[in-house]
């Protein structure tokens, strides 16, 4: 008997698809492991990458905050803080290293431009799995951009006293006889901040950078300046002493019972009267702390009194609002009054003494001694940082965007197009 024809080539064909399948999955094995070698590899790529780009906005960061920093040379400054920052990142295990030309500064604009590389030139990305397919190393580059802002906005660590307008002047802040010799009727006007929030022509030859201002007398005799009685440059931020107190030495969103979290430019705050010669002891103790450190230069301190180190940031910097006291006055008898903010003056908080002769602040003639009385006062003792103006951002009419920040001024990452 003869076989059928069509059933022996139907078993041929079986044989032959038995053969297929085993070459499909071996292709297919092939595939799986190659797209899981990629899958890994891409995933230590990702990782790198994002590795690089926390490396280049530290380091950005890092550059744009020396802005802040007046006694800092710029562009020197601002790049080496940048390749230092760099340097103390690492990328799979390995430390950044980036060199002056991977970091542009804009002094005009404070800004400052990280570019981290792990290129195929010098120092790429090795492969796990990928090499089996011909890809040994891979490269990936991250870029990040800082700046400084060059006006503040608000401040939620501001301090619960205000500087006027006119505190920098030796002349009182009027002078009904003779208004020419007064600092709000003087030629040009002898004050901080004009009324738009810029700093005024008088101040920048001032030059008060570095110079020590008493703020706050606890003897309304001891002040030039036409205040009310019971007003001693104090601010009231919430439930009298205890927020006062506690607004010396914290942040006002670190205080309970405050009535403003941010104090803002352009804003009107309300004055707190009384001496409070207890409390702002006690809170200017309590933000300077114990040892204290100590000044030697803008932006220049020793921590805890440790003269061996210097460092460029201090528990006992403090702000404080500047009110615009030639175009408001404080009424006596007057309850719930309020002065407006016109800037911020970043301040060295020393502690507290007698005034001291020649220093800035609103003594009755420059001289320390009071009205007269030996200066017998404890004025807060103070050395200026910087003035940080309310320029663009509400200025002395508006009401500026408020900012978490402690000083006020923001630095912050920023997007821009590739130059």
């Amino acid at each position: 008997m003869k076989a059928n024809p069509v059933f022996a080539k139907s078993s041929v064909q079986q044989r032959n698809e038995r053969g297929m399948t085993i070459i499909m999955v071996a292709l297919s094995i092939f595939l799986i492991m190659a797209m899981a070698a990629l899958a890994v590899d891409v995933g230590v790529l990702y990782t790198a990458r994002t590795s690089a780009q926390h490396a280049a906005d530290a380091a950005a960061l890092a550059g744009a905050y020396t802005f802040s920093l007046a006694s800092e040379p710029q562009p020197d400054s601002a790049r080496n803080a940048a390749i230092a920052m760099a340097a103390k990142n690492s990328v799979m295990g390995t430390a950044v290293t980036i060199t002056a030309s991977d970091v542009l500064v804009e002094q005009d604009k404070q800004r400052v431009t990280v570019t981290v590389n792990r290129n195929m030139g010098g120092n790429p990305i090795n492969t796990f799995f990928a090499g089996a397919l011909g890809i040994s190393a891979m490269g990936t580059q991250a870029r990040a951009v800082a700046e400084a802002a060059k006006s503040g906005s608000a401040s939620s660590c501001v301090k619960p006293i205000f500087a006027a307008n006119t505190t920098f002047s030796a002349l009182p802040p009027r002078n009904p006889a003779d208004p020419t010799q007064s600092a709000c009727g003087a030629t040009p006007k002898q004050v901080i901040f004009n009324t738009d929030g810029t700093l005024t022509d008088w101040v920048k030859t001032l030059s008060p950078i570095g110079k020590c201002l008493e703020t706050r007398p606890t003897r309304p005799q001891d002040a030039k300046a036409d205040l009310a009685p019971g007003q001693f440059y104090s601010l009231d931020f919430g439930s009298g002493a205890n927020t006062y107190r506690c607004t010396w030495g914290s942040c006002l969103n670190q205080c309970p019972n405050v009535n403003s979290t941010v104090i803002q430019c352009g804003k009107s705050y309300p004055l707190e009267t009384g001496d409070m010669v207890g409390p702002t002891g006690q809170g200017v103790t309590n933000l300077i702390g114990n040892p204290a450190d100590l000044w030697k230069a803008p932006d220049q301190y020793y921590p805890g009194g440790d003269k061996s180190k210097i460092v460029d940031t201090s528990r006992a910097l403090a702000v404080l609002p500047v009110w615009d006291d030639c175009n408001n006055t404080i009424t006596p008898g007057t309850s719930g009054q309020k002065v407006p903010v016109l800037g911020f003056l970043k301040v060295f908080v020393d502690g507290q003494g007698k005034f001291q002769s020649g220093c800035l602040g609103p003594s009755t003639d420059g001289t320390g001694k009071g009205n007269g009385n030996g200066g017998q006062s404890d004025w807060v003792k103070t050395h200026i940082v910087s003035a940080i103006t309310c320029t663009g951002a509400g200025g002395g009419g508006g009401s500026g965007t408020p900012s978490t920040g402690p000083f006020g001024v923001p630095i912050r990452l920023v997007q821009v197009p590739n130059q």
